[in-house]
C-alpha cells in the first residue's frame, strides 16, 4: 500500500510540471505577438493644388519678352533676305564680269579674223592664207588659255586609246599600229582647269586585218 500510494504521489507531482512546459511555448507566442511592432501605414498622398495664377506684373513682364523676341525675329529674317539678296546680285556680277574679261580677250581675234577675210579676197598665195590663219589661230588658243583652257595632246601613232580623254568615231585594221593605238585625230579635245570639257575624237586601230593574221598563221 504505501509503495502504491508513493508511486500515486510521484505522478501527480509530474503532471503539473508537464502541463507548464506544455502551456509556456502558447505563452511565448503571445508575447511575442503582443511586442512586435505594427506595420507602418503610407502616408496619404495630398490633392494636387490647383494652379495659382502668376502676378500681374510677372505676366506683363512675359508679355513684354515675348513681344521683344517676336521683333527680334522679325528683323533677323529681314537681314537673313537683305543677305540672300545681295549674295544672288553679288553672284550675277561676277558672272557678268567673267563674261565680260573673255569678251574683251576674244574681240581682237574677230578683228584680225576680218583682216585676213579682207586681205584674202586679192591674195593668190595659198601658204600666206594659210600662215594668216594660223597666226590667227594661235592668237584665239592664246586668249583661252588664259581661261584655264588646255588642248588635250595626243600623239599619233604613239598614244593608247584613253576612255577617259578620249572618243573613239571609228576602228581601221592596220599594219603599222598595234590594236588600241591611235591612228588619226578628227577633233581636238579641250580641258578647262584640269577637268575634261570635251573628248578628242580619234580613230582607233583594230589590228593587223584577219586575212594577213591567217596568212601569217598558215605561214
Amino acid at each position: 500500500m504505501d509503495k502504491r500510494a508513493k508511486d500515486e504521489e510521484k505522478r501527480e507531482s509530474r503532471e503539473p510540471a508537464e502541463k507548464k512546459e506544455t502551456a509556456h511555448p502558447k505563452a511565448s507566442h503571445s508575447a511575442a505577438g503582443a511586442g512586435a511592432a505594427p506595420a507602418p501605414v503610407p502616408p496619404k498622398s495630398e490633392p494636387a493644388k490647383a494652379d495659382e495664377k502668376l502676378p500681374e506684373a510677372e505676366l506683363d513682364a512675359l508679355k513684354r519678352e515675348l513681344e521683344t523676341l517676336k521683333n527680334r525675329h522679325v528683323r533677323l529674317q529681314a537681314d537673313f533676305d537683305n543677305v540672300r539678296k545681295r549674295a544672288a546680285r553679288d553672284k550675277a556680277d561676277i558672272h557678268k564680269r567673267a563674261n565680260e574679261d573673255i569678251m574683251l580677250e576674244l574681240v581682237p581675234v574677230l578683228d584680225h579674223i576680218d583682216i585676213a577675210l579682207q586681205h584674202a579676197n586679192g591674195q593668190k598665195d595659198p601658204a600666206a592664207i594659210a600662215e594668216g590663219l594660223k597666226l590667227i589661230g594661235d592668237q584665239l588658243m592664246t586668249a583661252l588659255k588664259k581661261f584655264g583652257l588646255q588642248p588635250v595632246e595626243t600623239p599619233m601613232g604613239g598614244a593608247t586609246f584613253d576612255p577617259s580623254r578620249h572618243e573613239a568615231v571609228a576602228h581601221l585594221p592596220s599594219d603599222a599600229h598595234p590594236d588600241g593605238a591611235v591612228i588619226q585625230q578628227t577633233r581636238r579635245g579641250f580641258m578647262l582647269n584640269g577637268q575634261l570639257l570635251r573628248p578628242t575624237q580619234v580613230v582607233v586601230s583594230s589590228g593587223v586585218p584577219e586575212m594577213e593574221a591567217c596568212d601569217g598563221d598558215e605561214d
